[in-house]
């Protein structure tokens, strides 16, 4: 005697279903005290009365303006020959 097939088999032992956890705990929190919120959001409205955007100034300044000035001026090339050292050497 052989192995008996069943063409349709997969789908009796479950193999189609989809997947049911064994058990669903429910998780209940019994905090001593109630929750209290540590921030608060405010909406800001950026919009005048006639519903366009505001602009404001900038906030920071990176880069100083073309106008501004420095007070140092920036020191001149100094020539410096090749080989100056070995001249020294000698």
């Amino acid at each position: 005697m052989g192995r008996v097939f069943v063409k349709e088999g997969y789908k009796n032992a479950g193999h189609e279903k989809n997947f049911v956890p064994a058990k669903n705990v429910a998780f209940k929190n019994h905090a001593p005290y109630p929750h209290m919120s540590d921030h608060t959001e405010v909406k800001k409205n950026y919009r005048d009365e006639d519903g366009h955007v505001k602009i404001h100034p900038r906030n920071m300044v990176i880069s100083m303006g073309k106008k501004a000035k420095s007070f140092a001026a920036f020191p001149p090339h100094m020539k410096d020959e090749y080989g100056y050292g070995t001249v020294i050497a000698k």
